[in-house]
């Protein structure tokens, strides 16, 4: 609980600070998520597309390096199929998880495109597990 008030802060403190800068653009960001589960006993796993989509705010610190930090919601996952060893049993199994991330990222901009690299925290908000072979 404590790392998610922290997060909170944080994003909050550097929305407040880069809001005074006229150097600023604040918006909306979505994208695609292409995730998959790689483990030795399982012998198929499908690729899971989900998306994210959230706020950013992107602050000039001179004309060609900005700072961005983001809050964005996450779907990730992976459709995987247990031939016995790993789990008891068998059969297919998709898994959905979903994410509260916060990248920070810096950002330098060469010509007309940008190149981004930061960390990020990810909170995992909720897991579902579907047997997808269950007739019940």
């Amino acid at each position: 609980m404590k790392i998610e008030k922290l997060v909170f802060a944080v994003i909050i403190c550097s929305f407040i600070a880069f809001g005074a800068n006229a150097q600023s653009k604040t918006g909306l960001k979505f994208g695609a998520n292409f995730t998959n589960l790689y483990v030795d006993e399982v012998d198929d796993n499908n690729m899971k597309i989900g998306f994210n989509a959230g706020l950013y705010h992107r602050e000039y610190l001179t004309k060609n390096i900005a700072i961005q930090p983001e809050v964005l919601f996450s779907q990730k996952g992976s459709s995987v199929k247990y031939e016995g060893g790993f789990l008891t049993g068998s059969g297919t199994y998709r898994y959905n998880l979903n994410y509260l991330e916060v990248p920070v990222l810096a950002m330098i901009k060469l010509s007309n495109f940008y190149v981004s690299a930061g960390p990020y925290a990810g909170l995992l908000l909720s897991v579902n597990i579907k047997d997808v072979d269950d007739d019940g």
